[in-house]
Parts: structure tokens; C-alpha cells; sequence
């Protein structure tokens, strides 16, 4: 390959990254493998032959079965390798198979080491914290992204999206961790260089106010009128913090009907919540049906960078145990909303 052709790839690909995709497409040729992954991550859902990219295509449309057998059809030891086993982490995640999800993040992290891919090894890192705060496990999911946020180049536009991670974990960690989850979400919501992370924290500073039962932080965080999740995870927080009984009805059930069609699990919650009860529904059976038989990663001798928690530790989804084990009244329904971002 010619040193000017590779500098115009190096050169589409820090584009990319830097959020600056349409000019990074112009760079290079429209029918290449690179331009259809580069449109992929900016949200293109493009049509390809490439298994990794049908897998994120049908991940980002909540269907994970097909994402499932679409990563594991993607050949080779590369990048594009280590992208589809980043991948198959993310369903593990979204389906609840928390031990499995980690065991492919140890696995996409061996394979991305190999080739010394940054921007990949700082996406597993974010993906590893935010399977370990779905599972409860907090302190670890900080040291996670606070990983994530070293592997990340200063100015790169990430910077801002990790900052509202790390606010996840720190709002979940006691008092200390509720001051800098205060202050790390309202840093985030301003991010300059990517604007999807301002209402995620938004909505995170609304959860917060409804952690602590203070009114003002949530006040504060309705001054930004969001859609999308960070809206319903707003109205979440207000039916919580609301003292009246048919406002609580009210809002709760205005959630629902503001929650994106894709969110099997958060639809399953926050009807558990509303009905303090739950039926097995079509939206949480197409879920179940994705955790059917998951497959693990080959993953023997594991060093403590690739797993720092034993996978075998993290119990699995409360939507996974079964309707025995679901909580029988709405404050135990709400003890659940943890496991979920934000």
C-alpha cells in the first residue's frame, strides 16, 4: 500500500474518532470496508457484508439473537475481530448475562492487546465498568471507567461520555461518591464534543436528586427538557420524588409510554414498578430468548488485567431468576433501578 493511501486511512480514522465523520468519509473510497465501519459508528446503519457490522446493525435495533449469531461469524484476529467480541459483551450486558459479558470484554481486551488497538481497549474498559455497575458492583465499575478515561488522549470526545460514567458509579457509592457524582455529572452535561452525553447526565443528575430525596437537585436537572431515555429516566426520577398519589399513577405510567421501543428490560422494570408485579411479557420473552444457551469466550489463563473480577461472582439479571424471586412491592421495585444506565 502506498504511504499516501495509508496516511489518508490514519487520517479518516482520527477524523472519525475526533466526531468529524462526514469529513473522514470524503477521504476515502465509499465502497470500502472502512467507510462502511466509520459510517457504522457514527450511527449509520449501513448495509454490509461484513458479520461485524450486520451484528451492530441488529444490535442497535434490540435484537440480539441476530446480533449474537452475526459476531460470532466474524472471522480473522484483528480489529474487526476484536470488535465483534466487544459486541457480543454488549448484548451479554443488555440481556443481563453479566458473568458472560465480562468474560467477552477479557476476551476482546487478549485480542485488541495483541494489536495494540487504544480506542478499543478504552471501549472494552467502558463497556467492562458499565457491566460491573449493572451487577452491583460499584467501586469496581469506577476503577473501570477511571481505566477507560486514562487510555483516552486529552481533547478526545469521549472524555466527556466517561466523566458521566464515572458519575454513575459515584452515585451509587455513598455520601463522598454522591458530592463528585454531582459535580462529574454537571461537568459532563456541558461536553462540548459530544452533545449525546449532556442529557444522559442530566437524567442522571434527576436520579440523583430522587436518590438522596432532594427535590433541588432534580428542580435543577428539569431545566433541561430531554427526550429519548434521558426524558423517561427524568420522568422516573419525578414519579419517585413526587409526594402525591395520583401524580406518582401519573408519571410513572407517562414513562412507559415515553420509553423507546428497543428497552425490553427497562420496560419490564418499570412495569414491575407500576403494577408491583410482573408477567412474563413479548418484549421481556424476545429477551429471555437471546440469553438462551449464551456462549463464553474460550478463556483459560486469564491474567487479573483481562478479568479483574471473577466473572462466576456476578449473579445474573433479577429478570433471568425467574417471577419467584421479583420483589412483591414497589419499593422493592425500585431497588432494582441500579441495574440500569444511567
Amino acid at each position: 500500500m502506498k504511504n499516501e493511501a495509508w496516511d489518508d486511512i490514519l487520517t479518516s480514522w482520527r477524523l472519525a474518532e475526533a466526531g468529524r465523520s462526514e469529513e473522514a468519509l470524503a477521504r476515502i473510497e465509499p465502497d470500502s470496508q472502512l467507510a462502511e465501519v466509520i459510517a457504522c459508528r457514527a450511527g449509520k446503519l449501513v448495509e454490509s457484508d461484513l458479520p461485524v457490522l450486520a451484528g451492530w446493525k441488529s444490535y442497535y435495533r434490540a435484537e440480539y439473537r441476530k446480533a449474537r449469531e452475526h459476531f460470532l461469524c466474524q472471522q480473522g484476529e484483528g480489529w474487526l475481530r476484536t470488535w465483534a467480541e466487544l459486541g457480543m459483551a454488549k448484548v451479554a450486558s443488555d440481556c443481563g448475562k453479566w458473568g458472560h459479558g465480562l468474560l467477552w470484554c477479557a476476551q476482546a481486551w487478549r485480542t485488541a492487546s495483541g494489536g495494540e488497538h487504544i480506542d478499543l481497549l478504552s471501549e472494552i474498559s467502558g463497556a467492562r465498568g458499565e457491566i460491573l455497575l449493572r451487577a452491583g458492583k460499584h467501586a469496581e465499575a469506577a476503577t473501570a471507567f477511571t481505566e477507560d478515561l486514562a487510555l483516552l488522549n486529552p481533547g478526545n470526545r469521549y472524555r466527556g461520555r466517561v466523566k458521566c460514567y464515572q458519575a454513575h458509579a459515584w452515585s451509587r457509592m455513598g455520601p463522598d461518591g454522591i458530592n463528585a457524582a454531582k459535580l462529574a455529572y454537571r461537568l459532563s452535561a456541558h461536553s462540548p464534543a459530544e452533545s449525546a452525553t449532556n442529557g444522559y447526565a442530566i437524567a442522571g443528575l434527576a436520579l440523583l436528586g430522587a436518590r438522596t430525596q432532594d427535590p433541588a437537585i432534580l428542580f435543577e436537572a428539569l431545566r433541561y427538557p430531554q427526550e429519548g431515555l434521558p426524558g423517561f429516566w427524568i420522568l422516573v426520577a419525578r414519579a419517585y420524588l413526587s409526594v402525591d398519589k395520583e401524580e406518582f399513577d401519573h408519571l410513572r405510567r407517562e414513562a412507559l409510554s415515553k420509553l423507546p421501543p428497543p428497552y425490553f428490560a427497562e420496560r419490564w422494570w418499570l412495569s414491575g414498578w407500576i403494577h408491583e408485579t410482573c408477567r412474563e411479557s413479548e418484549a421481556l420473552n424476545e429477551l429471555l430468548s437471546a440469553t438462551d444457551s449464551f456462549p463464553v469466550p474460550p478463556h483459560e489463563d486469564l491474567t487479573l488485567v483481562e478479568l479483574p473480577v471473577e466473572a462466576d461472582s456476578l449473579t445474573d439479571a433479577p429478570w433471568l431468576q425467574g417471577a419467584e424471586s421479583w420483589p412483591q412491592d414497589a419499593q422493592g421495585w425500585w431497588s432494582l433501578r441500579d441495574h440500569f444506565m444511567p
